[in-house]
């Protein structure tokens, strides 16, 4: 079994590195191929992590939002109750 074979067997290989290991296999240029892959991977992971921060940047916007009113209400809670309004 090529290695190739074995990357695509296993739930890490990703289709576009092993198709990049397997041609690298066949020029004869694997260190050459695994650099390209590892290149991709390192680009696909930033991107990902963009989104990811991306997404977050709201919920944590609202979840802040949210601990300030609740903050505030429970100040002003008492003060308004014991001025009669």
């Amino acid at each position: 079994e090529s290695f190739a074979e074995r990357l695509d067997a296993s739930p890490f290989g990703f289709p576009v590195v092993v198709q990049m290991v397997s041609t690298g296999m066949e020029s004869g240029q694997l260190p050459e191929f695994l650099e390209r892959s590892g290149s991709f991977l390192d680009r696909e992971r930033q991107e990902r992590v963009r989104r990811m921060q991306a997404m977050a940047s709201p919920v944590l916007l609202l979840l802040s939002g949210g601990v300030t009113a609740f903050t505030v209400l429970s100040v002003l809670s008492p003060l308004l109750a014991a001025g009669g309004l």
